[in-house]
């Protein structure tokens, strides 16, 4: 229709870039921009309120702060809603400082740093965020309630939630589905599982998301038989499962190694036409990689017509695991030719694999390439995959060299790959080293005590 129109006036494309915007077309709403002011239209306040969260969900900080230019030069920047767009824009974009600079201050806005914070996994500064609104006198809304649930889901601090648990109750959300929701999400990733069950057995009007997040909250918290039998629930009472609940439920069979129930619910995405969906493949991949059925998740990973980084890693995971080393060293190969930018998790794997089936030198090469030509600098789990490599190879001399020469210090992984290696090859010296370090790092942990005397 657009296309079609002989002349198009502001509100015209206001309307088209708002729609593209409003249904995750970021890139594209931003070419329309440019495109109106190249036919002479002059962008007003509304098409900056409707592109500048394209800005942020496209991760284009450079297009959002030539917008921000824009804003001052055309006097839009004090109007209430620019401003709240743009501390949205900078929030979400991670630039919190800038964010605060801009001035305006009403609870949209103070939603946007909470949650931009929160986003960020700054939970400390979104949790003061919020006290300060408090202190300041704005009454906070659903947004500001789930924001901070976020911020305490990733903080860990229990008694936070709890505190905000009964705020909401006080300000009458203790109805509000999306909020409740969030509550349920928080007290599963913090390991209350019951509180968030009694919640949700309570809670009325139940959505989808209500369900999924609570069969997530039963496999975070090892509870697979229930989220199982949540999720043939959801089935009885005719709510039709989406690609989020497959995502949550797949997991939950993989990690009790049910091979059969896991071909049922394969089956069962097949039937919902959810079987293309990259994120539930891809979690397919990995439920078969680890029943053992690693042959199957590579046919269903060749099938795949886009895939994610997370289904590189998972392909790549799977066959170190199962002793296909040098499959996997193919297979990262394969994904070098790719378009798909490799990340710490990538050789977290392939180092993995290369250990598993000793190949010393792969993994060697591997690891010195990871910053050299990917810039991507090893962390923890890396330092341990290059000992066990290196361990379990009978190297243990030249693993111990590698310990002392490591620029970081190293951690629980690093010295419990040694000990490990060093009671495979029954070295009494350099195991002893291992231990006594891990004795530091663990002192309440018997299991390192038991390798040694075994050693």
């Amino acid at each position: 229709m657009f296309e079609r129109m002989p002349d198009r006036d502001l509100v015209t494309w206001n309307a088209i870039i708002s729609g593209y915007a409003q249904n995750g077309l970021a890139k594209r709403a931003l070419e329309f921009v440019f495109m109106m002011q190249r036919e002479g239209q002059r962008p007003d306040s509304i098409t900056l309120v409707s592109v500048l969260p394209a800005c942020a969900d496209a991760g284009s900080l450079r297009i959002g702060r030539a917008i921000h230019g824009y804003a001052v030069r055309a006097g839009f920047e004090l109007l209430v809603n620019v401003s709240t767009a743009l501390v949205d824009m900078y929030a979400k974009c991670g630039l919190i400082g800038i964010a605060r600079l801009v001035q305006v201050k009403n609870v949209v806005s103070w939603n946007s740093m909470i949650d931009g914070c929160a986003q960020c996994r700054d939970s400390g500064e979104a949790m003061a965020l919020f006290r300060k609104m408090l202190d300041e006198g704005v009454k906070p809304t659903g947004v500001s309630i789930m924001g901070a649930l976020h911020a305490c889901a990733g903080s860990g601090d229990l008694e936070q939630g709890r505190y905000i648990h009964e705020l909401l109750l006080r300000i009458g959300l203790g109805s509000d589905v999306s909020v409740m929701n969030s509550l349920i999400a928080m007290y599963s990733k913090r390991k209350r599982a019951d509180i968030a069950a009694e919640i949700f057995e309570n809670l009325s009007g139940k959505t989808l998301v209500s369900w999924n997040a609570m069969i997530l909250g039963y496999a975070q918290n090892g509870r697979l038989n229930d989220a199982l039998s949540l999720f043939c629930k959801i089935q009885q009472l005719n709510v039709k499962p989406d690609s989020f609940t497959l995502v949550n439920v797949i997991p939950a069979l993989a990690d009790i190694s049910v091979l059969h129930q896991g071909k049922w619910i394969h089956g069962y995405a097949i039937r919902a036409c959810l079987d293309r969906n990259i994120f539930v493949i891809t979690a397919l991949v990995d439920m078969y990689t680890k029943c053992g059925g690693v042959h199957i998740a590579r046919k269903l990973f060749d099938m795949m017509d886009e895939r994610h980084v997370t289904t590189w890693n998972t392909m790549i995971d799977g066959y170190g695991t199962h002793g296909f080393g040098e499959e996997a060293v193919k297979l990262f190969e394969e994904m070098r030719r790719s378009p798909i930018k490799r990340n710490d998790v990538t050789f977290s794997c392939v180092l993995s694999a290369c250990s598993h089936s000793g190949l010393v030198d792969e993994g060697r090469r591997y690891f010195v390439r990871m910053e050299q030509d990917y810039g991507i600098e090893p962390v923890m789990d890396h330092y341990g995959s290059m000992v066990d490599l290196l361990g379990c190879a009978g190297r243990l001399d030249e693993a111990w060299d590698f310990i002392k020469r490591m620029p970081i210090e190293p951690g629980i992984s690093v010295f419990g790959a040694m000990l490990g290696a060093c009671k495979i090859h029954q070295n009494v010296e350099l195991g002893e080293k291992a231990a006594y370090r891990l004795f530091e790092l663990e002192p309440d942990d018997a299991g390192y005590h038991i390798q040694l005397a075994n050693i």
